[in-house]
């Protein structure tokens, strides 16, 4: 439970799956009372297949689906509708050091998706404890969106939970549409962030 001026029941469930010949399979949901914008109910799948060509190359291939369901679209008395929603078709190829990755979002599959999105990634490890990354999005048909970053991972102990600094870049991009007279408004944006972080990290999610 959420304590909240509207408590927040919630209960969900996932499941994961490792077969012996690299598939892998990932699914779970979750449900809420008095669900908002930022808890609201979802159901999640994925399925992955890795090609292993030696000790240090290999190939994945994996799908994947985020189903929002009841996320709340009002801030009082305004309408405001926020993508949750995506169906993803990915590979990944790693070689040595060096890890490639290109994604596609499907946009107008699932209600309330986010548009489509072209992500390609790479990441050069040369050191156990150095990463370096970037990535850049040729499609991206978002109102608000990141054509290209970069960034920077320094693990200071190649230890685990060794301190971690991190040095991020974004390049952020918000369509407001056009003005009266037809031009398009459009707002670009640099953001710069830099971490510090001691421990493991957590996993992240899709997007």
């Amino acid at each position: 439970m959420i304590a909240s001026e509207k408590p927040k029941l919630y209960v969900g469930a996932d499941y994961t799956r490792n077969t012996l010949n690299n598939w892998s399979f990932r699914g779970g949901a979750i449900g809420y009372l008095n669900p908002d914008r930022d808890y609201y109910s979802q159901i999640w799948g994925s399925v992955a297949k890795t090609f292993r060509f030696s000790r240090r190359a290999n190939l994945t291939l994996s799908t994947g689906f985020n189903y929002a369901l009841d996320q709340e679209t009002r801030i009082g008395d305004v309408v405001s509708i926020s993508p949750a929603s995506e169906v993803a078709l990915s590979a990944r190829l790693n070689w040595g050091i060096v890890s490639l990755g290109l994604t596609n979002y499907f946009g107008d599959i699932l209600p309330n998706s986010y548009d489509n999105r072209l992500l390609a990634e790479l990441t050069i490890r040369p050191l156990s404890t150095l990463t370096l990354s970037g990535y850049i999005a040729p499609i991206d048909q978002n109102s608000t969106r990141s054509l290209y970053g970069a960034s920077v991972s320094w693990q200071l102990e190649n230890k685990y939970n060794s301190p971690t600094l991190s040095l991020n870049w974004q390049s952020k991009q918000y369509n407001y549409g056009n003005d009266v007279f037809g031009n398009r408004l459009l707002l670009n944006d640099n953001i710069f962030t830099i971490l510090f972080r001691i421990g493991s990290p957590a996993n992240p999610l899709s997007r």
